[in-house]
């Protein structure tokens, strides 16, 4: 190892040896290639003296003034606009060195070093800055296109071909990191959507033809890969993309155009099904939870989970002082752990391996930590398996939501965040009634306590594990069949990042016992998301991969709700953020004890069953007639359930 680091460094040393030694010869040259044009090649006896003894004297001030701005630290392979703009002010710098020691040596007017120096003429000074500005940004340049160059003559015969489908800046981006980067697919070509682009080259990459000859010219040119490169990807050219290349097997990329703290996001990536789901990106208030999270303690329970690790990736962009994770499963734990070290080294962290419901470690924790945000994301989720296993989501998810929350409240912990799931609206199963009571619960403490605790309700999350998505992508990955339980079933779905925003955002608004729903869109139907995620791989549905029906396993049931019949839903000050108010009674720790005992004694059936008559109970209704107020619509929600009050 040390010898491969000593092997680094000595040809890092060599390159920048070369580099320079080809700066200083450029700067000697022009310096030289100035006197001839000032006198038109016939130098005068006097000057060739003056000429070389100022040479050193120049170049030295010159090769200062580059070092100076740091510009022998850019790279010659990538040189872009920006170096030549750094290159143009180290020559300026150097000018005016140059200049003011022509003034000294003058004021002085001793022989010596500075004497030389108004001996050159002045156009001769101008000329010889002008004259090195070109050639320094045109060798650079040059070797970017030999080097760029060299890399497409290479290129394997075997290497995957690609079509770039998009003619604006992101395409544009693309064919630039394309040259500048090798082991990526050949670039062949480009589809536009004007006809009139035909045939012109975009940064030296032919227009090949438009989306309505896409099929044609994948099969015609013999094309791997097709990377989606559109300045505005909307669902709609998503989709007609992905119509268009149903039924040929080729992979499909995207490069989507956003920003990341100032930052573009120039990553290619596989194009999902989140993708054509068409979500609108999310803004929150990062300046209000930078005056929450930044220099404060944070804990995160469920840390390794889907929704908790990326909370945490999230948390650390917002420099925490330090970042409590907190779960119960070994490896998820490790493995975010590890990632978030990359990710912010400077941000100190804790990993705490333990259980929820673990009241006495919780306790140590939170005293001897003091975190003042709590986000509460640990969890059984999977439907059909609590239903085998109600002990497991009484402790987990009731007893153990009711200690993180009695833990905080007893502790002074000043905002507290309970992840929850559109499945606790009227529940049918084992976890969403465990889910129901965690809601409850904290609305209770929250209301006795004043404290600033609150619950966000959202519906499933694009490839979080065990989802449906990756299950639907193993099943196609073997060949099929994609098993869907009904033809009619919809859910809510959101991106894991899109819901940890709005987590966060949630965090800011809280003022105490909120049930904050999230705007999950319009429900989806999982045989349209099975149909399209079978086409993302270039497969048709029923013809090269099966579908079969296998209907709805236990707990589950054909849609989602994402409010209470007796909840009226109002506004937030952000727009994809709504909360929800009722009537609901709140929910005892004696209930919670009394659940957890049966557990303990093995009555599972009546565990159950005392699980869901809790989880459905509620206080009357509001009253209706006339006087009766309006139930405003959740986006994507019913506008009516039988049962409310605007039935």
């Amino acid at each position: 190892m040390a010898g491969a680091r000593a092997s680094i460094r000595t040809r890092s040393t060599l390159t920048l040896v070369a580099r320079e030694s080809t700066s200083v010869a450029i700067l000697a040259a022009a310096h030289l290639a100035a006197f001839l044009i000032r006198f038109e090649v016939d130098v005068p006896e006097p000057y060739v003296g003056v000429a070389s003894a100022s040479l050193v004297p120049v170049v030295a001030v010159n090769v200062a003034a580059l070092w100076s701005l740091r510009v022998h630290r850019r790279s010659w392979r990538f040189t872009s606009l920006a170096d030549a703009v750094a290159i143009a002010q180290a020559i300026l710098l150097g000018a005016g060195a140059l200049f003011g020691l022509r003034a000294l040596g003058r004021s002085l007017g001793t022989p010596g070093p500075l004497a030389v120096l108004v001996e050159v003429p002045v156009s001769v000074h101008w000329l010889t800055s002008a004259l090195a500005l070109i050639a320094l940004v045109m060798v650079r340049g040059a070797w970017r296109m030999w080097n760029e160059e060299r890399r497409g003559r290479s290129l394997d015969p075997a290497n995957q071909r690609a079509l770039v489908v998009g003619d604006g800046a992101v395409a544009a981006g693309v064919v630039r990191d394309s040259r500048r980067h090798a082991g990526g697919p050949s670039l062949v070509g480009l589809i536009a959507d004007d006809t009139a682009l035909v045939g012109q080259l975009v940064d030296g990459i032919r227009v090949v033809g438009t989306i309505e000859r896409l099929a044609l010219l994948v099969r015609r040119i013999g094309i791997d890969v097709v990377i989606v490169a559109l300045d505005d990807p909307t669902p709609s050219a998503l989709r007609r993309i992905v119509d268009a290349l149903r039924g040929i097997d080729v992979e499909l990329r995207i490069r989507p155009r956003t920003v990341l703290d100032g930052h573009e996001d120039r990553t290619v990536r596989p194009l999902d099904v989140g993708d054509l789901l068409g979500r609108a990106p999310v803004d929150i208030d990062v300046a209000g939870l930078k005056g929450i999270v930044t220099g404060a303690q944070v804990l995160v329970t469920g840390a390794g989970g889907s929704i908790g690790s990326e909370l945490c990736r999230q948390l650390v962009a917002l420099r925490p002082a330090r970042i409590i994770l907190f779960d119960r499963a070994e490896t998820p734990l490790w493995a975010i752990d590890h990632e978030l070290a990359g990710l912010a080294p400077d941000v100190e962290r804790a990993s705490i391996l333990g259980d929820v419901a673990d009241r006495g470690l919780l306790e140590q924790v939170i005293t001897n930590k003091r975190p003042s945000l709590v986000l509460h994301a640990a969890a059984l989720k999977h439907v059909p398996l609590l239903e085998a296993n109600v002990g497991a989501a009484v402790v987990s998810n009731v007893l153990g939501t009711a200690t993180v929350i009695d833990v905080c409240a007893a502790a002074g912990v000043e905002r507290l965040v309970v992840v929850s799931t559109d499945k606790a609206v009227e529940p049918v199963s084992v976890m969403g009634a465990s889910k129901r009571l965690g809601e409850r619960y904290l609305g209770g403490v929250a209301a006795r306590g004043g404290h600033r605790y609150s619950c966000v309700r959202f519906g499933n999350v694009l490839g979080s594990a065990g989802s449906v998505v990756p299950l639907f992508e193993q099943q196609i990955a073997r060949g099929g069949p994609v098993t869907v339980t009904d033809a009619e079933m919809t859910r809510y779905f959101m991106t894991i990042p899109e819901a940890c925003r709005l987590i966060l955002q949630a965090a800011l608004l809280g003022r105490g016992g909120e049930t904050f729903v999230l705007d999950m869109g319009a429900p989806v139907r999982i045989l349209d998301l099975a149909h399209d995620l079978i086409r993302l791989k270039g497969l048709e549905p029923g013809r090269d991969i099966a579908i079969e029906l296998i209907g709805a396993r236990p707990g589950e049931r054909l849609h989602e709700e994402l409010v209470l019949a007796d909840e009226v839903v109002g506004t937030t000050a952000h727009p994809a953020i709504r909360v929800a108010t009722g009537s609901t009674a709140p929910l005892e720790r004696a209930t919670v004890d009394s659940l957890h005992a049966l557990v303990l004694a093995g009555a599972y059936d009546q565990a159950r069953t005392a699980l869901l008559e809790h989880a459905n109970v509620r206080a009357p209704l509001f009253e209706t007639g006339p006087s009766a107020p309006p139930r405003p619509a959740v986006p994507g929600a019913p506008s009516a359930v039988p049962g409310s009050v605007a039935s």
